[in-house]
């Protein structure tokens, strides 16, 4: 349980967060326009609305390309024990493949390869013949869970009942608030359905690498 909880809200997880909040301020810009614009024409709200809609689209997009990495079978490494310890083993199989590949790299050297070419010719043998092994539904990318996603709409609900609390107490007709409200429930609600899209995302991309 600890350890889902750390994953929602390893808020750090996502990327281009600046653009995120730049089309969250371009909505509720929008908002306010409309407001302050009773006759505002039709393409002046495509223009802010799909603006802001259209930049958080942006956003979507290169968050998810973002979180995927190199699967780390196939990422350069120039120390045996930084790869080693990347590799999804056992203890005792790491320990294992750790004696196999320095007893490895001395008989490189021994043949006149450089410490540093023997690490590297030593790496990528172990990476052929895993290439070789491994499934082929085990791809090239890592595709990550995106449950600081879930965070965000928690974090974001929070600040809805917040700004609910201070329309209720404080500033009950101040339509500022209640802009940054109305933005706040759609995106929450986003980032609830987001991870859903992510799904669907990396079950193409997984179709793609395997065909």
């Amino acid at each position: 349980m600890n350890s889902f909880l750390n994953k929602v809200f390893r808020l750090s997880d996502i990327r281009y967060f600046w653009l995120l909040l730049a089309s969250m301020l371009f909505f509720v810009f929008a908002l306010l326009n409309n407001r302050l614009k009773p006759d505002i024409s039709t393409t002046e709200e495509w223009i802010t609305y799909g603006g802001a809609l259209a930049c958080a689209f942006v956003w979507a997009v290169l968050n998810y390309v973002g979180q995927i990495k190199i699967n780390a079978l196939y990422r350069k490494r120039n120390s045996i024990g930084a790869y080693v310890d990347s590799l999804a083993m056992k203890k005792e199989e790491k320990a294992d493949l750790l004696t196999y590949l320095h007893d490895y790299v001395k008989d490189l050297e021994a043949n006149g390869k450089s410490e540093e070419e023997a690490v590297k010719t030593a790496i990528g043998q172990f990476q052929i013949r895993e290439f070789l092994e491994v499934s082929r539904y085990s791809g090239l990318f890592e595709l990550p869970a995106h449950y600081y996603l879930l965070g965000y709409a928690i974090v974001f609900l929070a600040a809805i009942i917040v700004i609910q609390c201070l329309l209720g107490a404080v500033f009950p007709d101040m339509f500022l608030l209640q802009a940054f409200k109305f933005m706040l429930i759609l995106y929450a609600a986003a980032f609830v359905l987001l991870p859903i899209l992510y799904k669907v995302a990396d079950v193409l991309v997984r179709k793609k690498m395997i065909s």
